[in-house]
């Protein structure tokens, strides 16, 4: 089975959200976390949220209590202990789209 891409972007602050990664050294960790903040900059959506972020979780998806991907993990800010980040799911979609048909 694969994971479902949300329709929309559907996410507020203060959301239940769950990520999916691989924290090294160890393999599929599900971690839950809240929305803390979104920012949005054009069409791209920064997502803020408690989930922590290990090094192998780049990459995993945000999940929303839909059960549908919401953005995808992408870093930490390591001044500030307990921040992550990631991305909208339709932003990326979007610019990876573009470029799949600049490469055809």
């Amino acid at each position: 089975d694969y994971l479902e891409l949300e329709d929309e972007f559907f996410a507020s602050q203060g959301d239940n959200i769950i990520t999916i990664g691989n924290a090294y050294p160890f393999m599929s960790s599900v971690t839950p976390g809240i929305v803390s903040k979104i920012y949005k900059k054009d069409s791209l959506h920064i997502i803020q949220m408690t989930a922590p972020v290990n090094p192998g979780c780049s990459g995993g998806p945000i999940i929303n209590s839909r059960g549908k991907v919401i953005g995808i993990v992408t870093a930490i800010a390591p001044s500030y202990n307990g921040i992550y980040f990631g991305v909208d799911i339709h932003s990326l979609y979007s610019t990876i789209g573009s470029r799949i048909e600049i490469m055809e």
